[in-house]
């Protein structure tokens, strides 16, 4: 069973490495354009989160509630840890600080995964 959760967990791990870069190793030209840039790498970070976590819990077979509502529980595990990572930001990680905006394009990241999904894998498939 755990060996589906790895992709997850790196996926994870790779989002917090992302989140924990000090504010001033960004570099940017415009701030509006780093707005734009940034809202939707937190929307593809998140979507692909979401889908793997999906993938995962559809995948393995020891725990039958988790595969059948994998996309309850992956939607949930990837709000909260879009929510813990916005607050994680503002309060331990240098020159970074939290923000309502970022929150809201991880969840909308969260529920493009499952339209990724589903493109992906199928009605069927997505409907359980």
């Amino acid at each position: 069973m755990y060996r589906y959760f790895i992709i997850p967990v790196v996926w994870a791990l790779a989002i917090l490495v992302l989140y924990s870069i000090p504010g001033f190793d960004l570099s940017y030209e415009e701030p509006w354009d780093l707005l734009r840039l940034d809202k939707i790498a937190h929307m593809g970070l998140f979507a692909v989160m979401f889908l793997v976590l999906m993938v995962a819990f559809r995948k393995q077979g020891s725990y039958r509630r988790l595969k059948f509502h994998a996309r309850k529980f992956s939607l949930i595990l990837t709000l909260l840890y879009g929510a813990v990572l916005e607050f994680y930001q503002g309060a331990f990680f240098i020159e970074r600080s939290s923000d309502l905006l970022d929150f809201i394009a991880n969840s909308v990241g969260a529920f493009l995964g499952i339209l990724l999904f589903r493109i992906l894998y199928g009605k069927e498939l997505a409907r359980v």
